[in-house]
């Protein structure tokens, strides 16, 4: 199992309440899951950032600036691939978050 996740979940904005709240319990999920189904069936998470945003010239994007990521670039749709295609082969790994958000997460 894969869940979907938000890079954001550790930095809770209260304009988004209810999003973060489900975000944080789906978090919780994955790791309650990983322990409840293995060692039959292994659950991770990919905390995703700004993959697709929206179709604009840059500086019309105001919620999230590549220059303001570490990588200094937006996640693609091939990056979110190889890391669901790594969680799926790694029998090893339950209970994990992959974030695939450029380091978004590592920022104020």
């Amino acid at each position: 199992v894969i869940n979907l996740s938000d890079s954001q979940i550790h930095k809770p904005r209260a304009e988004y309440f209810a999003y973060t709240a489900s975000k944080l319990l789906l978090h919780a999920q994955t790791r309650n899951l990983a322990i409840e189904l293995g060692p039959r069936i292994r659950v991770n998470e990919i905390a995703l950032g700004p993959v697709l945003p929206p179709d604009v010239p840059p500086e019309a994007y105001v919620h999230t600036k590549k220059a303001d990521l570490p990588l200094e670039r937006f996640p693609t749709p091939d990056d979110v691939a190889s890391a669901m295609l790594f969680l799926l082969t790694n029998r090893a790994l339950t209970g994990e978050t992959l974030h695939v958000d450029g380091g978004q997460h590592l920022t104020p």
